[in-house]
């Protein structure tokens, strides 16, 4: 998979996972996976040293920000192999002004590097441009092995816009079926608590709404929404980009 960052020097995994456990504390793995908002699956890789190449800088910083035991940002990034001088802890401000023509891409970008976690194979497909989704990931899993994301960033939400219509009918369009998830991405906190509040009862599928940090571009939070899809929270969880708190 091609990752949005490389590392500028070797990656040492021993000590990333050195790291790892210290910063982890008292905690367990899913507790400290849990404060970093990373899969525990993706965490127990990197501790066990199963993985070859290091997080990117964005999802250290996470986890540096949950660390304990004055295990730094900096003290991951060296060991991840990137030139500290390069990455600042704090990312700089992206002008919303210049957003709209690299936002599709940082976006795509953003929601890949996430999918490092997952163990099954999986691998992307474009649609053509009549398909109400942005892509889609193939998994070879025999619960979920199509998961369709659909950015919504340039479409203006009004409170009078009748939900079904203008959201979920694209899900009924999309040819996605019971073995499916459909997420919607965006980043409006009014949209994600709309479709909260009216979600597609009837769809036999998993439904999620990927909320984002428009300024860093970052995946905040991941809800799903109510549907007749038979799937427990195991399965929710299994098949869950962001790990909210």
């Amino acid at each position: 998979m091609s990752k949005a960052v490389n590392p500028d020097f070797e990656f040492n995994k021993e000590e990333f996972s050195e790291l790892l456990e210290k910063a982890k504390g008292g905690r367990s793995q899913n507790e400290f996976a849990r404060d970093c908002g990373i899969s525990p699956a993706y965490l127990n890789r990197y501790i066990k040293k199963k993985v070859e190449k290091p997080p990117i800088p964005s999802t250290i910083n996470k986890i540096a920000k949950a660390s304990v035991n004055n295990i730094a940002y900096k003290d991951f990034l060296f060991a991840a192999g990137y030139d500290i001088g390069k990455y600042p802890e704090s990312y700089p401000n992206i002008n919303k002004d210049k957003l709209d023509p690299i936002k599709d891409r940082l976006v795509y970008l953003a929601i890949l590097n996430e999918f490092t976690q997952f163990e099954e194979e999986w691998k992307v497909s474009i649609p053509s441009p009549q398909k109400n989704y942005d892509f889609l990931i193939i998994i070879d899993n025999d619960k979920i092995n199509k998961w369709y994301f659909a950015p919504t960033f340039n479409e203006t939400f009004n409170t009078e816009d009748n939900i079904f219509t203008k959201y979920y009918s694209k899900i009924l369009s999309s040819g996605a079926d019971s073995q499916s998830k459909y997420s919607f991405v965006t980043f409006d906190s009014n949209l994600l608590e709309r479709l909260c509040q009216n979600p597609p009862h009837l769809l036999n599928l998993l439904v999620s709404v990927i909320l984002m940090d428009e300024n860093y571009l970052t995946l905040k939070k991941e809800v799903y929404l109510e549907s007749s899809s038979s799937y427990d929270d195991t399965v929710k969880n299994s098949f869950r980009l962001v790990q909210n708190n």
